[in-house]
């Protein structure tokens, strides 16, 4: 079938950011590609397929039990952690796909206990070192490792957390009080249980070393995209080790119409663009259904034969 719009992955622009994410990170750090959310729109399968043909990633990150599902249904064999909430009738599932599972509350550990029974799951707690979302607090650490220690059956592959504010800004001592807090709350867990320990999201990665642990997670600059203009900000001054990404997607479409326009020609809903010179004009089948949206007019700009060309 040939189709008016689709999206195209660029498996080398997506290895290169890859390697260039390994090659910071080292031998000694794991990397986690984060594909949640239909990995940002680049497609939760063909991400996952991507992912393990570039022989960089440790592990997946998703975010619900289905998109696990999926993904094991289709032949990944790359280890995939659960990052959002889960429904308790559903942990007998995880434990039966062998799936990596996020557990942030007492009440969650209590009510997995009951379900699996003696089975064996693997876990990764949550911290909450300042985000105020999932996750145990500093204070509830002692009880924490008590219950795991008369619950031999939760296995803990990994501790993590999330940064609250460390793509927005060019000012990092929040992220940096954040990453000592976690760091503290971790010790004793190192010491007895040997965890994976991962905060660092693309940001962290990019800018802060001190924050990788044993592994870090890729989102939004693995397909090839800055967090933010601060981000790229902070990656300049600092020298980061990757100053460059690739954009790995690109949406393209089919010319349906081309067409001249005069003077005074008003175009489009609203009448929003006015015809200040005669040329022409072409009509692509792309709009709301597609999600292209129509705050886009006479702001965006799409690439025709490799030049620029306004909407």
């Amino acid at each position: 079938m040939k189709y008016l719009t689709w999206v195209e992955l660029n498996r080398e622009a997506y290895n290169f950011n890859m390697q260039s994410f390994k090659n910071t990170v080292g031998d000694d750090c794991k990397i986690m590609a984060i594909i949640k959310s239909n990995a940002y729109g680049h497609g939760l399968y063909e991400s996952a397929i991507l992912a393990q043909e570039s022989k960089c990633v440790d592990m997946l990150g998703v975010y619900a039990l289905n998109d696990a599902k999926y993904l094991y249904d289709k032949g990944v064999n790359i280890p995939i952690f659960i990052m959002g909430y889960v429904l308790s009738d559903d942990f007998m599932d995880i434990v039966k796909h062998d799936f990596s599972v996020c557990i942030s509350s007492f009440d969650q550990l209590k009510k997995v206990k009951d379900v699996i029974g003696d089975n064996k799951i693997k876990i990764h707690l949550k911290f909450d070192s300042g985000l105020r979302r999932l996750g145990f607090y500093p204070s509830e650490l002692k009880d924490l490792m008590t219950f795991l220690d008369e619950n031999k059956n939760f296995i803990v592959e990994g501790i993590f957390s999330h940064f609250a504010n460390i793509e927005d800004t060019i000012c990092h001592d929040f992220a940096k009080l954040q990453r000592d807090t976690f760091e503290k709350m971790t010790v004793p867990f190192v010491e007895k249980y040997h965890p994976i320990r991962h905060i660092a999201c693309s940001a962290a990665g990019l800018l802060f070393p001190d924050t990788y642990f044993e592994m870090i997670r890729t989102g939004i600059s693995m397909y090839g995209m800055w967090p933010s203009r601060e981000t790229l900000i902070t990656a300049l001054k600092t020298n980061s080790k990757i100053s460059e990404l690739k954009p790995v997607l690109t949406w393209k479409t089919r010319i349906a119409q081309i067409k001249k326009v005069s003077v005074g020609d008003t175009v489009g809903y609203g009448r929003s663009y006015t015809v200040t010179r005669p040329g022409k004009i072409a009509i692509i089948p792309v709009g709301y259904y597609d999600g292209y949206d129509r705050h886009y007019s006479n702001s965006a700009k799409v690439i025709v034969n490799g030049i620029e060309a306004p909407v």
